[in-house]
């Protein structure tokens, strides 16, 4: 037997015995998979539990002190959605609330003529099982009563949000805004300052090749 034949029914073999252990395997995986989810439930259960006791009164302090801090909501959630938003100006307060059967993320509105509403909650609902918790979360929205066109609303970020909510999206906020608003919002003003000089170098870098010619 050739070497180059030897390897080829080394590598049958091989797939023959792997072949045979995929069912196996295959129920490993799964008893891992349920573990780590069932994990996963324990952990917002903990989580859950440390908001009500412990996190709350202190967001409820966080937040008072945020709106001694003019626009800052809405310059926090304007950086966010990077002005694709009209309606994020009017953001004057935010808050989330995480209670056993749900997350509900409250936005508070300034008077304005896109949205009628002085609020928009929007509710995510929590997983209580292993299969409630690997599916798409289910989000409800407390509605909109605006004006705009649907086109309009597609076109503004955050009032397409308000009526069609997303979990993915939701999820980024509590995660990226709401865990640390104050560390989020220096580092979108880092982020913006940046691009400035960048584009001011741009400027000087365009003039001084216009006076070398």
């Amino acid at each position: 037997m050739s070497n180059k034949q030897a390897k080829t029914e080394n590598k049958k073999d091989v797939k023959d015995d792997t072949n045979e252990l995929n069912p196996e395997i295959t129920k490993v995986l799964e008893d891992i998979e349920k573990i780590h989810s069932e994990q996963t439930l324990e952990i917002l259960k903990a989580d859950k539990l440390l908001y009500k006791s412990h996190l709350y009164p202190i967001f409820k302090k966080r937040g008072e002190l945020l709106k001694t801090i003019p626009n800052f909501w809405s310059n926090l959630f304007g950086f966010f959605v990077q002005g694709t938003s009209e309606t994020a100006k009017y953001i004057t307060d935010f808050f989330v609330e995480d209670t056993e059967d749900n997350c509900k993320l409250t936005f508070t509105l300034a008077e304005n003529d896109i949205l009628k509403n002085k609020e928009v909650v929007l509710t995510v609902i929590s997983p209580k099982t292993v299969e409630e918790l690997q599916a798409e979360s289910t989000v409800n929205t407390s509605g909109i009563d605006t004006k705009k066109t649907d086109k309009e609303i597609e076109e503004d970020t955050i009032l397409n949000l308000f009526k069609t909510p997303v979990n993915d999206i939701c999820t980024t906020i509590v995660q990226e805004i709401w865990s640390d608003p104050i560390q989020s919002y220096l580092k979108y003003i880092t982020d913006e300052e940046e691009i400035e000089n960048d584009d001011d170098n741009d400027d000087e870098d365009y003039e001084d090749s216009g006076s070398d010619q």
